[in-house]
């Protein structure tokens, strides 16, 4: 999940009137203010929009999706049928995939990146919340038969299964609207969500990886 960047600003209130610590908490908003306007939220917005979207496509309906600076994240509901680890993997790099096909970027995870990911979720070091973070600990985790270079393959593969879903129009075309909507409201809820998606023929999960992969 990106986290957008945030501003460290301090205000010294040493010998201030009693009003400074009000004047200066509206002065602090002002310039928050200021900077978002100057950051590009689209990146932003695209990512977790592909979270929402792809959330859409497993049939585990996002709950919200918002990008707040104070956290832009994707709520999800549980994970329905018997396809919950690759639902759950394929939700994950929905964001990073969104992010590049709303901004052609190009973008697309290197072996040595993701080989970093799957060590260091083997060995129980360093694994943090990240959206890769999270994924190399339920790789290996549920497939532990798997030595770790089988482990990149598939997760690549899963990446170039996003993509070729993400760029198909309907599909594209909802990512595009939901992240609209988020740059214009900044929170979106279910029903919200379900209201644009709704809009788009996208395809069933069962349509991307059979029902009884695990």
């Amino acid at each position: 999940m990106t986290t957008a960047p945030c501003a460290c600003l301090s205000v010294k209130f040493d010998h201030a009137p009693h009003d400074a610590p009000a004047a200066a908490h509206d002065m602090l908003c002002e310039e928050i203010a200021e900077l978002a306007k100057t950051f590009d939220f689209f990146p932003l917005a695209a990512h977790e929009a592909g979270h929402a979207v792809a959330a859409a496509i497993i049939g585990r309906p996002a709950k919200y999706v918002t990008i707040s600076l104070s956290g832009p994240h994707t709520m999800y509901s549980d994970v329905p049928g018997d396809t919950r680890v690759l639902a759950s993997i394929f939700c994950t790099v929905a964001g990073k995939v969104g992010d590049a096909v709303a901004t052609s970027s190009g973008w697309f995870p290197s072996w040595p990146l993701l080989a970093s990911y799957i060590e260091r979720a083997r060995a129980g070091e360093g694994v943090g919340h990240c959206d890769c973070c999270q994924d190399a600990r339920l790789l290996v985790e549920s497939f532990q038969h798997m030595d770790d270079q089988a482990l990149v393959e598939n997760w690549r593969e899963m990446f170039r299964l996003a993509f070729d879903v993400f760029y198909d129009d309907d599909v594209r075309g909802a990512l595009l609207s939901v992240a609209s909507a988020l740059i214009d409201k900044t929170i979106l809820h279910q029903d919200e969500i379900a209201q644009i998606c709704d809009r788009y023929s996208l395809p069933t999960f069962k349509e991307i990886i059979p029902c009884n992969a695990s």
